[in-house]
């Protein structure tokens, strides 16, 4: 399965959606039966209505059986993989816009170009241990793209993230 299918399979029901943000919430390995409790939480509220704990647990064995997360060291706490950490950005990433409404600074603009550079950057490296090909990883990057192109049009640049810089052609 590649990694769009991974998160489309992942987006086709709501409580997968709930399991995979309950592991990013928590950042560290989680109790199978915690998980699922958050997991229902999550999920009633993205949802409005409950979902029974046998449902959740399908999900995480699912989750699992797809490479997304996998049982740590212990045996008895999920984590994410590689595939599923990286799958995970599309519903918990760190936003990488300035709050507020008011209007920016050039340094706040370049700072914020930067930051998107080097989340690029991570997700290369991700995608990389996840065993996914930069064609694959850039796939997905369509909203990430588009984003940089507005930041580098405003601040009059072509910066971009290492990977991608080595996929253009020589001029």
């Amino acid at each position: 399965m590649s990694w769009t299918e991974t998160i489309g399979f992942i987006a086709g029901d709501p409580a997968r959606v709930a399991i995979v943000v309950a592991i990013a919430q928590n950042a560290r390995p989680i109790e199978e039966v915690v998980l699922a409790q958050h997991g229902s939480l999550l999920y009633q509220r993205i949802a409005g209505r409950p979902v029974e704990t046998a449902v959740l647990l399908k999900h995480i064995r699912d989750l699992a059986e797809i490479g997304v997360i996998q049982r740590d060291e212990s045996g008895f706490r999920w984590q994410f993989t590689a595939l599923g950490q990286l799958a995970s950005r599309q519903w918990a990433g760190a936003s990488l816009e300035p709050a507020g409404d008011e209007p920016l600074t050039s340094d706040e603009v370049l700072a914020w170009r930067d930051r998107l550079i080097d989340d690029m950057q991570t997700d290369a490296a991700m995608a990389e241990s996840a065993g996914l090909s930069v064609e694959e990883l850039l796939a997905g990057q369509a909203q990430r793209l588009a984003e940089l192109r507005v930041l580098n049009r405003v601040l009059g640049s072509d910066a971009l993230p290492a990977w991608l810089r080595q996929m253009a052609p020589e001029e």
